[in-house]
């Protein structure tokens, strides 16, 4: 909880910051990614954040609900070193090519997409979500025989670890990971409150 507000809840906001809610927002309680400059926005409703939680289980992180979105099948945490750092998955029939238009699909495109250059199938190794991009990880991906990597941010550091172990990349765009997340909050929201109604400011 970021600020208290009114018991009865009626209209639930959801934005990623205070900038994307407009003024004179209608809402009785408002979830943000990020609490900052919020200041005397949508006066006298509650506002809830949350930034590592929605990182981790509705970006590119633990996102059960993203791999399901996706089709994806055989589904196991990635753990590096105890810690789950994301998802693991038997790579789709449809390969690389099944990859980018299921991004081209949920999230309207992408950042950058490095293709793997082995062959990627159901038995050629598998797909990582994962909501970092560091040599080391890759590594480690590479390792539990994952082929094709996908995040949202793409770090240039890591390129060169990529390309040397054949590995694809597939970078959503930290925004666009983000606007599914609160869409995604929105569906689950919906389904559990239904007489709540869910407004998005995205």
């Amino acid at each position: 909880m970021y600020r208290t507000g009114r018991e009865q809840i009626a209209t639930l906001g959801l934005a990623l910051e205070a900038a994307d809610v407009p003024s004179g927002c209608g809402v009785d309680a408002l979830f943000l990614h990020r609490p900052f400059d919020v200041g005397s926005l949508c006066e006298g409703a509650g506002v809830l954040a949350s930034h590592a939680g929605f990182d981790r289980y509705l970006t590119t992180g633990e996102n059960w609900s993203l791999a399901s979105h996706l089709g994806w099948t055989d589904v196991q945490p990635f753990v590096v070193g105890g810690r789950i750092l994301g998802l693991r998955a038997a790579a789709p029939s449809e390969g690389w090519d099944g990859l980018l238009a299921s991004a081209l699909e949920s999230f309207g495109g992408w950042d950058e997409a490095l293709p793997p250059t082995s062959v990627l199938h159901e038995r050629a190794g598998s797909v990582a979500l994962v909501n970092a991009m560091r040599p080391a990880l890759l590594s480690a991906a590479h390792d539990r025989g994952v082929r094709v990597y996908v995040t949202g941010q793409f770090r240039g550091g890591a390129r060169q670890r990529a390309e040397a172990l054949g590995m694809g990349i597939l970078a959503l765009g930290h925004k666009r990971s983000e606007r599914w997340g609160l869409q995604q909050l929105a569906r689950e929201l919906s389904a559990e409150f239904p007489d709540v109604h869910i407004r998005v400011f995205a």
